[in-house]
């Protein structure tokens, strides 16, 4: 790859705000709304239990079944520091995102969109969790994003619909403690994507989740659908502490999305 030499990213999450854009250093040099077929957005990207209990990711799906987002075309140095600041960075045994190709089909109202092929950001099997929730603040950064680059409404408002982590006091608290760390441990991973704040993150991460499924559920803020046939022990705990453990937020099914072929 030489300097200057171009290539295009298929944004969907937090990456549809310029704002976060520019907090990894990186400038497109023209973005586009756009639809990608065969792949589903996801929020089972497991990130802090505590207070940001999943990301969005992609995973595959039927032909039939999309995500929407914006391609950006960047310089392929800018696509590389977005993989270098990425979860895992692409470093090799760091647990995170994996890159992947996708065919961009652009919104016919997009005069600068074209098909294309672009790279984004799917997931590795091992940190995947079903039932996970995304936090309002990831949420609220998604559609901001979403109104920037003017997205279907029903795309829009299939993100509103999405179900958010909500804390306790407990959840709260850990985050304060882990907040020591994770606060310039996150500035250095913006910016330089080092593998060892890429190591350090996942290392945090795993320890939130421990907690989680094995410590008291005051802990927890709500996050997940419990597994058929398992949940913590309601008699373990006081009716303070009861009224604040997790797994009872979240039930029913995830939202439909508003963009599968009509058969």
């Amino acid at each position: 790859m030489t300097s200057g030499e171009t290539g295009y990213y298929f944004a969907f999450g937090s990456n549809l705000n310029p704002k976060t854009l520019k907090k990894r250093k990186v400038s497109p040099i023209e973005s586009f709304p756009c639809i990608v077929w065969g792949w589903q957005l996801s929020y089972r990207y497991a990130a802090f239990a505590c207070a940001e209990p999943a990301f969005f990711t992609v995973e595959r799906a039927p032909p039939d079944v999309c995500v929407h987002g914006v391609c950006h075309k960047m310089t392929v140095e800018d696509i590389a520091q977005i993989r270098r600041t990425e979860g895992g960075g692409g470093h090799e045994g760091v647990p995170g995102y994996v890159w992947a190709d996708v065919e961009v089909e652009p919104y016919e109202s997009a005069p600068n969109g074209i098909k294309c092929v672009a790279q984004t950001l799917a997931s590795m099997s091992c940190i995947l969790r079903t039932g996970c929730v995304i936090s309002k603040r990831y949420k609220d950064k998604v559609l901001e994003g979403a109104d920037v680059y003017k997205l279907a409404p029903e795309w829009k408002a299939y993100l509103e619909s999405m179900p958010i982590f909500k804390p306790t006091i407990g959840s709260r608290i850990i985050t304060v403690i882990l907040a020591v760390p994770v606060v310039p441990l996150a500035a250095l991973l913006m910016t330089t994507g080092a593998r060892w704040t890429h190591t350090a993150f996942a290392g945090i991460k795993s320890l939130t989740w421990f907690l989680h499924d094995h410590g008291p559920g005051f802990l927890n803020g709500s996050i997940t659908v419990p597994p058929q046939g398992k949940g913590h022990d309601p008699k373990k705990f006081t009716t303070l502490f009861l009224d604040m453990q997790a797994y009872l937020a979240v039930s029913g099914p995830a939202p439909a999305n508003p963009h599968e072929k009509e058969q």
